[in-house]
């Protein structure tokens, strides 16, 4: 009997999802492996309880088991999983070769009564009622799912593959063929000028859509050499990119912004797939961060006459009025608005130089960054070495700056915190980038951040200073982007049909086109768009 530590014990609780994280040759496959032969002889476990009762069938004739039928217990009468109830996915064929060893070993050694004494092999498992039993277990085991998701994939989709196969093939893309096909799609990508040259390359979709999108990214991006690269990277994450357009069709109905996926979509709705998974983790971090910022700026505003009246005889447009203002009013409620309200808090408080790093140094030395590194945004504050020169004030001062240097070094703490600081400066960062519709109130024109549109129309002479993509620009791209990534798809699907091939991505999406995760492939492009978005949403 294999002696478990304590942490391998863990990963044998069956009422529990498990992740095993350890290195090599730590006893990761055995305790898979022992989990495994647990779910066959365990008869309460999640598994028994939750999901319906399988129907079992006995497939078996005569001589496929060793032991008698009297001398096991009958299929449906099983109290456990099964050997065909239970998907065991391994990355690479060695693994998944490895794994069926392992357990293959573990049940030979399950013994139903005492072990004998001269059975150095045996570990007798009360659960078992008859001998027989392991004989019925190894057979099972010989068609059990124990493979690399492509192969298991492929098992489902096998005998059902020319009820959702647009170009029906059996063969295997071979993996040094599949970037050049790629390749050859963008290629064609660009040689189609109407309607004629797309239906002649295979694609499905509308090519005067597919040309006008194409021709708006390959001016947008750069260049057509810019746009394929961008295509490219699309074209190797499929599936996503089509998950990502599915969901963001399916949120438009739920909060009530339809998108048809031909025109380009309401822009709140990309706010909304941002804010999605991390909208909880805003409302904590901004509050703590008001709660420092106004710590700092108390220091200051109670020795208002020492160290803001002087800094500030030229202009009252400073980075300390602007953390002051920030500080004083109320935080906003919308998340977008206190990711907004976020970045301006950088902004005032660390350089230029700094405000586009991960983890930018905030206040350092209790203090605004140097004179030459503000880019011409002034600090609005007196220096320390400027106040309180007396020995008489050596003691307030220490104090003013310990309080100071206290809260700034946990505002910076806060924003660099790896749990969910750093995440919620990011998406202040791109909340304004995206959408800047809160004004900075203390600050003037100034061009090293001052941020100018680019919209749908471009100008004939080239754009000055730092640019910024408009709402209208974003969406539209996004849009060419899902409408020339389409294309491309039905272009590759028409080289691998002429190849008889086809890859682990056809393979996924052909599974979840007849489990009826979305509308088939085969029938989207027949079918009125209403049934197509009834379908696709059938997986919600």
């Amino acid at each position: 009997m294999i002696s478990f530590n304590r942490s391998q014990r863990l990963g044998l609780n069956l009422d529990q999802h498990i992740a095993l994280d350890a290195g090599a040759g730590t006893g990761k496959t055995t305790v898979m492996a022992e989990r495994y032969v647990q779910h066959l002889l365990s008869p309460e476990q999640r598994a028994t309880y939750v999901l319906p009762p399988p129907i079992r069938q006995e497939p078996f004739g005569s001589g496929k088991i060793l032991a008698a039928k009297r001398d096991r217990t009958p299929q449906d009468e099983w109290r456990g999983l099964l050997p065909q109830e239970i998907v065991a996915i391994t990355f690479t064929r060695k693994a998944a070769s490895e794994l069926r060893s392992r357990i293959r070993q573990r049940i030979q050694s399950l013994r139903a009564n005492p072990v004998k004494k001269d059975d150095r092999m045996g570990v007798h498992d009360p659960r078992l009622r008859h001998q027989g039993d392991v004989a019925m277990l190894m057979s099972l085991l010989e068609g059990a799912p124990i493979s690399t998701i492509d192969s298991f994939l492929s098992e489902i989709l096998s005998p059902h593959i020319d009820l959702v196969a647009v170009h029906l093939s059996r063969e295997q893309l071979a993996e040094e063929k599949a970037p050049i096909l790629r390749s050859q799609a963008l290629n064609a990508a660009w040689r189609i000028r109407n309607g004629r040259d797309a239906i002649e390359a295979g694609m499905l979709e509308s090519a005067d859509e597919f040309i006008a999108a194409r021709n708006r990214l390959a001016i947008r991006l750069g260049g057509q050499q810019s746009a394929q690269t961008v295509l490219e990277g699309l074209l190797e994450s499929s599936l996503f990119v089509e998950e990502s357009r599915r969901r963001l069709r399916t949120r438009s109905v739920r909060v009530g912004l339809p998108w048809d996926g031909r025109a380009p979509p309401d822009y709140r709705l990309i706010e909304d797939m941002i804010l999605q998974e991390c909208q909880h983790l805003i409302d904590p971090v901004v509050e703590d961060v008001a709660i420092l910022l106004n710590q700092w700026v108390d220091v200051f505003l109670n020795h208002h006459s020492i160290f803001v009246v002087p800094a500030q005889t030229e202009t009252v447009n400073t980075r300390f009025n602007q953390l002051a203002h920030l500080a004083r009013e109320s935080l906003p409620e919308a998340p977008i608005e206190r990711l907004q309200w976020l970045y301006q808090v950088v902004s005032a408080a660390t350089s230029y130089a700094q405000l586009n790093e991960t983890t930018p140094t905030v206040l350092k030395g209790c203090y605004f960054p140097r004179e030459n590194t503000l880019a011409g945004w002034p600090s609005g504050l007196m220096k320390w070495s400027s106040v309180l020169k007396g020995k008489d004030e050596k003691g307030l001062k220490s104090q003013l700056m310990s309080a100071a240097s206290s809260a700034a070094q946990g505002l910076q703490n806060r924003l660099h915190d790896p749990t969910d600081g750093r995440l919620v400066l990011m998406l202040a960062k791109v909340a304004y980038c995206l959408n800047p519709f809160q004004p900075f109130v203390h600050r003037d024109a100034n061009e090293r951040y001052d941020q100018q549109p680019l919209g749908l129309e471009l100008s004939q002479n080239p754009p000055q200073g730092n640019m910024r993509v408009t709402q209208a620009l974003q969406v539209e791209v996004l849009n060419d982007l899902y409408t020339v990534h389409s294309g491309c798809q039905d272009l590759l699907r028409h080289l691998k049909s002429q190849e008889e091939a086809h890859d682990f991505d056809d393979v996924q999406a052909m599974v979840g086109d007849l489990l009826l995760a979305r509308c088939p492939a085969i029938v989207r492009h027949w079918y009125p768009s209403e049934a197509v978005q009834a379908l696709d949403d059938l997986g919600d």
